[in-house]
């Protein structure tokens, strides 16, 4: 028994590798070449995650593109990046409208690539997925595993890399601004004023909750995109 405990302590305590699907092209950078540390080591801002963005599609233009579909509330832009296979990207458009034929009941699936759509960071003081969305871009824009590979020449991936700026803002300044690593239950990183609190958005609404009444920006803008491109697969990573 308390070989296994020692066992599975090793097991939790080893690093993470974020970079195991390479050999990866060096003319896309990896995220701490641009953010300047280490994924996970801080809480990256709005602004960290966009100058990381600008970077990547900046080194692969062929296989990646931005669309923005609306503003938060404090006026962040809300995008999606749009990544795919060259020959795939060469055909986006006729893509997109083969997806808009069949969510309006008409086309033929055998003639288009299946889209997976992944949302980031709907609970913005949730900040692993925040973080995990630039590594994902960074693994799919310059991997050259095989899996990798053919997985994008088999589909489309939309990535939307942050659904709640507003609140993942509020929350990893004012963390960023008082986190001095102590262990103690009472220290302001272990928790904060309500205010500062970052699940919500601006409006300290639950975007998670608003699949009913769409009644926040966010919402209004994020799911008339998505039904435009109708996915076959959705994942909400919060």
């Amino acid at each position: 028994m308390v070989a296994s405990l020692i066992a599975f302590a090793a097991l939790t305590q080893r690093a993470f590798d974020l970079y195991s699907y390479g050999p990866y092209e060096s003319r896309v950078p990896r995220p701490e070449s641009v953010l300047g540390y280490e994924i996970g080591t801080k809480h990256s801002t709005f602004r960290d995650q966009e100058r990381y963005i600008q970077a990547a599609v900046a080194a692969a233009p062929d296989r990646v593109q931005i669309r923005e579909y609306g503003t938060s509330t404090e006026g962040r832009p809300l995008k999606v990046l749009i990544i795919g296979s060259k020959a795939n990207m060469a055909r986006l458009t006729e893509i997109e409208k083969q997806h808009e034929a069949l969510a309006a009941g008409k086309g033929d699936p055998k003639n288009t690539v299946p889209i997976l759509w992944i949302n980031e960071c709907i609970h913005g003081d949730e900040t692993a997925s925040f973080e995990a969305g630039m590594v994902s871009l960074y693994t799919l824009l310059a991997s050259e595993n095989p899996a990798i590979k053919e997985a994008l020449d088999k589909c489309l991936v939309i990535l939307n890399p942050v659904y709640n700026p507003d609140g993942h803002e509020r929350y990893v300044v004012y963390y960023n601004a008082v986190a001095v690593g102590s262990p103690e239950p009472e220290a302001f990183e272990r928790g904060g004023p309500n205010v500062m609190y970052g699940r919500v958005n601006h409006y300290r609404f639950d975007m998670n909750r608003d699949r009913v009444a769409f009644s926040q920006k966010e919402t209004q803008a994020e799911y008339p995109t998505m039904l435009k491109w109708a996915p076959q697969v959705y994942i909400d990573q919060h």
